[in-house]
């Protein structure tokens, strides 16, 4: 008897370990892709109203919202252009800017968006940041203003080849035009401007 409870033990032991082992070396990315799209969709908000204004536009995006005048629409409604800058993920960006596997040069939003690829260890980084926030209260309910770690995007890093940071992503219609750089207020400013 004392045998046979010896030896649960040790395969008890050697499966705590095993999984505790699993657990330390398993891949972060692979870990987010298997999370549902409900919960990803809010990570990284800090309030409710911004949280459901990513969930509808990853809805629109998953119900087929591919004419321009569906486009149209939402850019102009309410949910568009919160004011302020959206932190998101590798996986948002795949399902809120671009599928950057298939088509990373088509833009999939539902209107206007400005995609700041940062570092938090860049410098030009956090000089842009406050002028990403003012932009993003200037143009609330006209443009979306998204943010990214880029340490937590390798496969965009990759897709992009982006060699330098910050790099801004400006995208409207289905174009994506990436520009690698900070520029001052008033050069972003134009920029966003542009897009109008």
């Amino acid at each position: 008897m004392f045998k046979l409870i010896k030896w649960v033990f040790y395969i008890a032991l050697i499966y705590f370990i095993g999984c505790l082992v699993v657990g330390l070396f398993s891949d972060d990315e692979t870990t987010e892709e298997s999370e549902p799209q409900e919960t990803t969709a809010v990570e990284g908000v800090k309030d409710k109203e911004t949280a459901l204004s990513i969930d509808e536009q990853v809805k629109n995006l998953e119900g087929g919202v591919n004419s321009s005048k569906k486009k149209s629409e939402s850019a102009t409604n309410s949910n568009w252009g919160t004011g302020k800058v959206m932190e998101i993920s590798q996986k948002q960006f795949g399902s809120l800017v671009a599928n950057y596997n298939t088509s990373k040069n088509r833009y999939i939003g539902n209107g206007p968006a400005v995609v700041d690829i940062y570092a938090t260890w860049c410098g030009p980084c956090k000089m842009l940041s406050p002028i990403m926030d003012k932009m993003a209260k200037k143009y609330k309910g006209k443009v979306q203003f998204y943010k990214m770690d880029l340490e937590k995007a390798n496969s965009v890093h990759s897709a992009y080849g982006i060699r330098s940071i910050p790099t801004l992503m400006f995208c409207k219609g289905t174009s994506i035009k990436i520009i690698s750089g900070a520029p001052d207020e008033a050069d972003l400013d134009a920029l966003i401007a542009e897009m109008l």
